[in-house]
């Protein structure tokens, strides 16, 4: 199961690295630049700014940044809403849709419902994360591991994979969606 996302890497964009960049200066810069993109991601998929301007969540986008970040929200607000204004624009087409990971997608629209509806999410903001979870449940490499010995690794690769939202507001969905599909998924 993969989820679909935006490739930022093959994208033109102001923020992107030209063909004189080093590699050095690739990584320094994306990982500089990815948060700023990822948040923008993640503010256009939130169910509360559906039908509003940039104008009206800035604000509230502007002090959750400086909440969850020490790099200056100035530096960043151009890519944010940047990334805001792609991700809203695109309407998603049957290629870039994520399949359904059944039979466990009722489970997690459950899940969904009692934990993350409560807080203002969508589920099709809620979903990459219930597939990367079954994904880690079904990934050969990990099928040995405790969800402490992964945890750590899942965190990271969410990060560096550029998923919509911060690991920490979705890690409860992973966590469940990878033990779910576990315990039912044979040895």
């Amino acid at each position: 199961m993969r989820k679909a996302r935006r490739d930022f890497d093959n994208e033109e964009s102001d923020w992107r690295p030209n063909e004189e960049t080093t590699s050095e200066q690739k990584e320094e810069r994306y990982v500089h630049y990815a948060p700023a993109v990822r948040y923008g991601i993640a503010l256009a998929t939130l169910e509360r700014y559906r039908d509003k301007t940039w104008a009206e969540i800035e604000p509230e986008a502007r002090r959750e940044w400086e909440e969850k970040h020490e790099r200056p929200w100035e530096e960043f607000e151009v890519l944010v809403r940047q990334a805001w204004e792609e991700t809203r624009s695109q309407s998603l087409d049957p290629s870039q849709k994520t399949e359904d990971v059944n039979p466990y997608e009722a489970a997690f629209r459950d899940h969904y419902h009692t934990v993350y509806a409560r807080r203002g999410y969508s589920y099709r903001q809620c979903a990459p994360a219930y597939h990367y979870g079954y994904d880690l449940a079904v990934d050969e490499r990990l099928r040995n591991k405790t969800w402490e010995e992964i945890k750590p690794w899942a965190g990271r690769h969410w990060e560096s994979q550029g998923y919509a939202g911060f690991w920490e507001d979705f890690e409860e969905a992973v966590h469940y969606a990878w033990k779910v599909a576990r315990d039912q998924t044979p040895i």
